[in-house]
């Protein structure tokens, strides 16, 4: 506290950016590895140092107004827990990337000890938080952060104050990025069928792409509209093509048995 307020309230709201802070991302889309709440991280500093973009949208974009009642012990304490799961979320997705690119690079590293490491008095990193989950990676059969048993079983008692809190922030005109995004790695992590079906609609309907199928094998594709015509193009020029091979291939035994 100052004796005009917090002091936090007088600091200059931009983070500068090194070339290490994209590491992580960059490694990450290499692997095929998703990280959201990293990315979210590293998209919020972008964010910050576009400060005269952000001054001259703030008299145009305007914040809610309409804002609902919230009761401010409850949204304390919500958001303590919601910063719990999105730190443990967090750990899980960098854990992911070592792996995967221990697995690629043929490294056999030992998770664990690099967590060790990171806990070292003196780190930045050091938290109770940390132990949990280097126990949690020093068992036999650890295969993700999130499904082990401690771990799932805290973050479905505490999920309900996750999900409150970037609602409440959407509400007030708040950017919660790292919320939002370790809550879809949540839910896109446990969730056995995604909505991503209706990506593979899409690009089916616009590009012909095709699709596979639960009930049935094979490869399939679908006539969307009555006049579906780049779909029957499509599907025109594949037969073709299928035409063409299998002349192709029949040419070629009748010249073999020549």
């Amino acid at each position: 506290l100052t004796p005009n307020g917090h002091i936090v309230n007088h600091m200059v709201d931009c983070v500068d950016l090194k070339d290490s802070d994209t590491w992580a991302a960059i490694e990450a889309t290499k692997l095929g590895v998703p990280v959201p709440t990293l990315n979210a991280a590293l998209e919020a500093r972008y964010f910050s140092v576009m400060k005269d973009d952000r001054v001259e949208a703030s008299s145009i974009l305007k914040s809610p107004t309409d804002t609902p009642v919230i009761f401010k012990d409850q949204a304390v304490d919500d958001l303590q827990k919601a910063i719990y799961c999105t730190i443990i979320t967090a750990y899980a997705e960098g854990i992911s990337i070592l792996l995967a690119a221990s697995e690629v690079e043929s490294w056999d590293a030992n998770i664990t000890e690099c967590l060790r490491i990171w806990n070292h008095p003196g780190s930045f990193l050091v938290s109770n938080m940390l132990n949990k989950i280097i126990s949690a990676c020093e068992k036999e059969n650890f295969k993700h952060l999130l499904i082990d048993e401690e771990i799932s079983a805290k973050l479905n008692e505490l999920q309900m104050s996750w999900r409150r809190m970037p609602a409440l922030a959407f509400c007030y005109g708040i950017p919660c990025p790292t919320f939002c995004a370790s809550l879809t790695y949540y839910d896109s992590y446990r969730m056995k069928i995604m909505p991503i079906r209706l990506l593979r609609a899409q690009r089916d309907f616009f590009g012909g792409h095709g699709y596979e199928r639960f009930d049935r094998d094979g490869y399939f594709s679908s006539c969307w509209t009555r006049d579906h015509t780049m779909q029957k193009k499509k599907r025109a020029a594949a037969e073709a093509l299928e035409k063409e091979m299998a002349d192709v291939q029949n040419e070629r035994k009748r010249r073999e048995k020549k």
